[in-house]
């Protein structure tokens, strides 16, 4: 069977953490705009490759598929803030991500980001481990040796092969692996110096975003995330510009501009200031205009387009 890289497109989130085959993924608006997305994959049966990129900075929050590992790396320049930093490695663009099945890993992406997803079916690594002589027995390790060089390759090698038919996929596969072995270029201990300064202030951070989103964000605020993280909100604050670049409030806000995003496209849904007042937005002037800046349109022209109404 021939294979070919598939190319999707997205105009919603909603639609955008849908993409990834086998994923369980969650997307948050975070930046201004009309948001735009798209995805390039190849299955190559033991690797799957995926280039994502999307026009706005999204919160993401993701689970590998069972039995697969997967690492995320940002090309082009472009950064992930890393809310678990315990897995992940600081490196010149923004910071490689290993994620193994079970594992909720969260990052927040630039604007006009560019990620390559390198994903490896659990039995054919532990193989390759054998056959490469790789350390034994730490996918992490192994990962995080891949060089935003190899990784700019592997997108490369996905523009290559779009529209051309892959007859031998396990050929291609293995000439992915040999990519991977060849171009680990930091040893374990480097990794592990240049990532344990900022492990506190990153595990406030995602301690403080998962209360919010285990109580409500509805009622969420920011005395639960200190009641949560057990620091002052200086502290809290200080972390959160330090890792997301922006303050908790503002942070929770945009968490529930999206949640009102998402009540408006769901059928059944279309009563604005009904949902504007359960998410905590008691000035209906203000909601709209928050909300127009962070999407460039209106609740209602939500409402209005995605009912298929003039």
């Amino acid at each position: 069977m021939q294979l070919e890289p598939v190319h999707l497109i997205a105009e919603e989130l909603s639609g955008q953490e849908r993409l990834l085959d086998q994923w369980d993924q969650q997307y948050q608006q975070m930046s201004a705009g009309r948001f735009r997305g798209e995805l390039c994959q190849l299955d190559l049966g033991s690797i799957r490759l995926a280039r994502e990129r999307m026009n706005v900075a999204v919160d993401q929050q993701a689970t590998p598929p069972k039995d697969w590992v997967a690492v995320s790396i940002p090309i082009n320049g472009c950064r992930l803030l890393r809310c678990n930093i315990d897995n992940g490695v600081a490196r010149g663009s923004g910071l490689h991500q290993v994620m193994t099945e079970g594992g909720r890993y969260r990052a927040i992406s630039d604007q006009n980001s560019d990620i390559m997803v390198v994903m490896i079916c659990r039995d054919f690594f532990e193989t390759a481990l054998n056959s490469y002589r790789l350390p034994d027995g730490n996918i992490r390790q192994v990962f995080m040796d891949i060089s935003d060089r190899i990784a700019t390759n592997l997108s490369h090698l996905l523009s290559a092969q779009h529209g051309k038919p892959i007859a031998d996929a396990d050929g291609m596969a293995r000439h992915v692996l040999d990519q991977l072995a060849n171009g680990r270029i930091i040893t374990p201990s480097q990794a592990e110096r240049s990532r344990q300064w900022r492990i506190d202030r990153q595990t406030i951070v995602r301690k403080a975003c998962e209360a919010a989103e285990a109580t409500g964000l509805e009622s969420a605020d920011l005395a639960l995330m200190c009641d949560a993280t057990g620091v002052s909100l200086r502290l809290i604050q200080v972390s959160f510009r330090e890792v997301l670049g922006i303050s908790p409030g503002r942070w929770l806000r945009l968490q529930r501009l999206n949640l009102a995003r998402r009540r408006l496209c769901m059928d059944g849904e279309d009563n604005i200031t009904r949902i504007a007042l359960d998410l905590n937005f008691f000035h209906l002037g203000r909601f709209s205009q928050e909300y127009r800046q962070l999407f460039l349109e209106t609740p209602s022209q939500t409402l209005r387009r995605t009912r298929g109404t003039a």
